[in-house]
């Protein structure tokens, strides 16, 4: 991590100056280390940030060149590991190779999963991403989601598993306002809860691109299988919704009924 100027209290006023000018790149640490007494403590700080940037680089270039050689990406650093996890996503971030993420039951937490979202906001290639049996929980969705409203080119995601709670899901349907390549998305057994898909519901009577989307295990109950009864009646794009384990009772199962007697009533009256 870069250093910041009251980091360097032990430095001259005028050498902390020039060191902090100097830190953009590596090649003008060099020429300041040459500048320096080589056994003085104001060259000893200077080594050190040297060998950093360059220990730093050479894992860069290592992440080039173990994902140019990729098209599906399986393995994905410990999220303990901050160097790692910086120089895999600035790496994926411009990888033009790697169409599909195979990350499932990963050990991703919220670190690992802010990372892959940076890279989500540049890279143009990625299609499918697979995150099932992690533990990013609601910060990691939210991360992800932001990204999903930028990124243009991703259209399976799945999410299963991941403790994201009402709080992921509403990030997650907000994206869903805004994106419109996804087509399909799984949020299974995440604690979502009736507020959760009620703002999915609300996001899906504006999307009109997803397919298929899975809400199974999420305690939705009557209220939100009701909210996205409605949205259904709106929504003229989604063809399977799976909602198994959810505790829907008579009421939610028979609004979800009517749901999809009208929209068949509708399909054959368009019918020319």
């Amino acid at each position: 991590m870069q250093r910041s100027p009251n980091e360097l209290t032990d430095l001259s006023p005028e050498l902390t100056e020039q060191i902090m000018k100097c830190m953009p790149g590596a090649y003008h640490l060099e020429k300041l280390q040459r500048r320096l007494p080589q056994n003085s403590k104001e060259a000893a700080f200077v080594r050190a940030e040297l060998a950093r940037r360059q220990h730093y680089y050479a894992l860069y270039r290592s992440y080039v060149n173990q994902f140019s050689t990729l098209t599906e990406l399986r393995d994905w650093p410990n999220g303990t590991d901050a160097n790692h996890l910086r120089a895999a996503a600035e790496t994926l971030a411009y990888n033009q190779t790697i169409n599909n993420i195979w990350l499932s039951d990963s050990n991703i937490d919220f670190d690992g999963a802010k990372a892959l979202a940076q890279t989500l906001e540049k890279n143009s290639t990625i299609r499918k991403i697979y995150l099932d049996r992690n533990n990013i929980g609601s910060e990691g969705a939210i991360a992800i989601a932001q990204a999903l409203e930028k990124n243009s080119t991703i259209t399976t995601i799945n999410l299963d598993i991941n403790n994201i709670g009402s709080d992921g899901a509403t990030a997650i349907a907000h994206a869903l306002e805004k994106n419109s390549t996804i087509r399909f998305i799984s949020l299974n057994s995440n604690n979502i809860g009736s507020n959760g898909v009620k703002a999915i519901a609300h996001a899906l009577e504006k999307n009109s691109t997803i397919r298929f989307i899975s809400l199974n295990s999420n305690n939705i109950g009557s209220n939100g299988v009701k909210a996205l009864a409605q949205a259904l009646e709106k929504n003229s794009t989604i063809t399977t919704i799976n909602l198994d384990i959810n505790n829907i009772g008579s009421e939610g199962a028979t609004a979800i009924a009517r749901a999809l007697d009208w929209l068949e009533h509708m399909r054959n009256t368009c019918i020319p």
